[in-house]
């Protein structure tokens, strides 16, 4: 940022005789890239108020057309808020960090929705930042693996498959035919705070709950996909990712390599195991 300071202190130096040392910090994002408030430094000395000395400077910074430089706003009682110009910040990124990036690699996970669940702002806020520093760091060279990982499995699964059941009032599959495509996100999140508001207010439902949740891990390590409750997991299950994928190409946001906890919990299981065994672990 050494040309930001130089070029304000010099205006400074040019247009009231005076030599000041500028901060610069960088506000609240809707204010701009940087703020400075030297105009009320400057105000006791020139004897003028904080907000005239900091338009004068805007004005200047107008005039001076300098490479950095896009626009400025004064708030206040005289603080400076500036934006940039978009090539001044890759610029100033690609400088800072183009010998580090380049032949790094790395694993970068995001976004990491459950299945059986509706996505919400968590998720659209993970997604955005997650891709943009994938980009960034792309950008400068690096190389990166994108990574997502969700839920496919747990009690919140159970909760779900809970409410898909009691809503069909049976284990039938035939009965998802009945569920429109544009309805299915809302029929899964529905099935699952019935089964959530079930397991914390119903002794029978929460007995019921956790033997379905030991249920849906037997499926897995069975490969049970022909019994009605397979079915049933597996196509709703499928319905969460055809959801995820719609919107995360709405987004425009790039592949990732997508992990499944019933994928990955045998891997960290047999870790622990060993573990246990070479008395890494205790248990």
């Amino acid at each position: 940022m050494y040309d930001v300071v130089s070029s304000l202190e010099k205006i400074v130096k040019d247009t009231f005789g005076i030599a000041v040392d500028i901060a610069i910090t960088v506000p609240v994002f809707e204010f701009g890239d940087c703020t400075t408030n030297c105009a009320l430094q400057l105000s006791r000395q020139l004897k003028k108020s904080p907000r005239e000395i900091a338009e004068k400077i805007v004005s200047v910074l107008e005039d001076e057309k300098l490479t950095w430089f896009a626009s400025a706003k004064v708030e206040g009682p005289g603080f400076i808020n500036i934006v940039f110009k978009d090539n001044f910040l890759f610029s100033f990124v690609e400088v800072s960090t183009m010998n580090y990036e380049k032949g790094n690699e790395y694993v970068l996970e995001y976004s990491c929705p459950n299945a059986f669940k509706e996505l919400h702002a968590g998720h659209l806020y993970q997604t955005i930042a997650g891709d943009s520093i994938a980009r960034l760091l792309e950008h400068l060279g690096a190389k990166v693996h994108r990574t997502n990982f969700g839920g496919d499995v747990g009690l919140h699964v159970a909760k779900a498959m809970w409410g898909i059941v009691n809503t069909f009032s049976g284990e039938d599959p035939l009965q998802l035919s009945e569920i429109d495509e544009n309805d299915r996100p809302k029929f899964l999140s529905k099935s699952y705070v019935m089964g959530a508001a079930a397991y914390e207010n119903d002794a029978i439902a929460q007995a019921e709950i956790d033997v379905l949740n030991k249920r849906i891990y037997e499926l897995h390590n069975n490969n049970d996909r022909e019994s009605g409750f397979a079915k049933i997991y597996w196509t709703c299950r499928q319905w969460s990712y055809d959801y995820f994928n719609k919107f995360y190409s709405y987004l425009g946001a790039e592949p990732f390599r997508f992990y499944a906890e019933s994928e990955t919990a045998p891997v960290g299981l047999d870790l622990v195991e060993k573990g246990l065994r070479e008395k890494i672990f205790v248990e």
